[in-house]
């Protein structure tokens, strides 16, 4: 399931839903993640969500996109050298507390708050799939140009 995970966020399918849809379609094309059997609900994507660590994600989803690319599931069908683009982007938001920082907080018409993070993030954008390869979570008042020289430089050292 965590494979699904990895996988539905390295082509920007941030919403569950969105993750349980590929893994239907992953397990009827046969391209389902080893050891994924049956579909995985949103609902059950969610609880394991809830029970990881943020520290070795980033790690994971990097390793994805390489075996992706070295087997062919993910192609530079649009720029033969390959092309990154890094572009900012507001995520989900979230009613309560938020569960790490950097953080961006709003109310809604009755008062709750709500948290949403705020990610600067590069994405190959010369596969049709357009993974994101890394990204950077800004601070609230940090701007993207502040954020993009360590941004562009992870990115560089480890797709070299």
């Amino acid at each position: 399931m965590l494979m699904l995970l990895v996988q539905a966020i390295a082509v920007g399918r941030r919403v569950l839903r969105h993750a349980e849809a590929l893994g239907e379609d992953m397990l009827r094309e046969g391209t389902a993640p080893e050891g994924l059997k049956r579909p995985v609900s949103d609902t059950t994507l969610d609880r394991l969500l809830g029970k990881l660590e943020p520290e070795g994600l980033e790690q994971e989803v990097h390793q994805m996109v390489h075996r992706g690319l070295e087997v062919g599931l993910i192609r530079h069908e649009l720029f033969a050298r390959g092309v990154v683009s890094i572009d900012g982007k507001a995520g989900e938001s979230t009613p309560g507390q938020p569960p790490c920082e950097p953080s961006h907080t709003t109310k809604d018409e009755q008062g709750r708050e709500y948290w949403y993070p705020y990610a600067l993030r590069a994405s190959l954008t010369s596969s049709a799939a357009q993974p994101v390869l890394d990204q950077k979570l800004l601070e609230g008042k940090q701007g993207e140009a502040t954020a993009f020289p360590e941004l562009f430089k992870r990115v560089v050292e480890k797709t070299t």
